[in-house]
């Protein structure tokens, strides 16, 4: 088999590891972003553009909250490591927090590239920066919240 063979089969065997739970993971990041979109509106609607600060980090920790739940019921279910007790569950949610937020500094770092040196909108530099934050969003949380390896070892 040569090199090329080799690496097609990894691909292969990578994609049909993850496909479903990637799938579902993505689908809960949607579900997640219109959760914070929806705390925005009415965080700005009641609270007004004075509290613009505070109304984006509740919104981004009740989302990333909120695909947390979804993904530790539905996405990784009967798949790696599930806490029970209500600390190891936190334990698990800060995690998981802790990963969205690294997530989150490459999508603003995305952003910000592509407004500052493109002259690309925020809001579809933040698709972007979303896009490309999901892979090791993904990767990292998979195997530090869930023990769950993408690849084989």
């Amino acid at each position: 088999m040569d090199n090329r063979e080799s690496v097609f089969l990894k691909i292969k065997d990578f994609y049909r590891l993850n496909r479903n739970r990637a799938i579902k993971f993505v689908v809960t990041g949607g579900g997640g972003f219109l959760v914070s979109e929806a705390i925005i509106t009415f965080g700005l609607i009641l609270l007004g553009i004075g509290f613009f600060l505070a109304i984006e980090i509740t919104a981004n920790f009740l989302s990333v909250t909120f695909g947390f739940f979804v993904n530790d019921r539905w996405s990784t279910r009967n798949q790696g490591m599930h806490a029970s007790k209500p600390l190891s569950v936190l334990i698990n949610l800060m995690k998981f927090q802790l990963v969205y937020i690294l997530g989150a500094a490459v999508s603003i770092s995305v952003q910000y590239v592509l407004l500052h040196f493109d002259g690309i909108s925020p809001i579809l530099g933040n698709f972007a920066g979303s896009a490309i934050a999901l892979v090791p969003n993904y990767f990292i949380s998979m195997k530090l919240v869930w023990k769950i390896y993408v690849t084989r070892e």
